[in-house]
């Protein structure tokens, strides 16, 4: 192992600040997905799988190509630190907006439904017209045979 100096070991630290806010990041992403499903137990369960491996794999690969693949007590605590930092802050703020962008664009799609389906309902209420009146004609039609 080589010795790296304080200028390198400062520019490592601050990258893992950086690197724990994009997983706080992450983090709020899977939390907004939580939000969409129905069997919370379930999805809140693998939702919470699927973000360690996704984050032991990213942070494995940020080890990797920051610190040529050398794992330190420091670089552990200022991804925490960035992480918690981004937690306690940001996230205070992405969320509702996250929420906010989520309603709207349900909204948006349940108006795009509407409209596009708006022919077809109404080729159905003509269809189902025409329906009871042959059902009308065919009935007059069996009283008088």
């Amino acid at each position: 192992m080589y010795l790296s100096n304080a200028a390198f070991q400062q520019q490592v630290l601050l990258l893992s600040v950086g690197f724990g806010t994009l997983l706080g990041l992450v983090y709020d992403c899977f939390r907004l997905i939580r939000l969409l499903t129905a069997d919370r137990k379930h999805a809140v369960f693998l939702q919470d799988l699927l973000f360690l491996v996704v984050s032991a794999f990213l942070t494995v690969l940020f080890l990797l190509v920051v610190n040529h693949g050398s794992l330190r007590l420091f670089i552990l605590l200022a991804m925490a630190a960035g992480f918690f930092a981004y937690y306690f802050t940001l996230s205070r703020v992405v969320m509702p907006c996250g929420q906010l962008l989520f309603q709207l664009l349900r909204k948006a799609i349940w108006f795009l439904a509407r409209v596009l389906s708006a022919p077809f309902r109404f080729a159905l209420r003509i269809f189902s017209l025409l329906k009871q009146k042959i059902a009308k004609l065919t009935k007059n039609r069996k009283k008088q045979a």
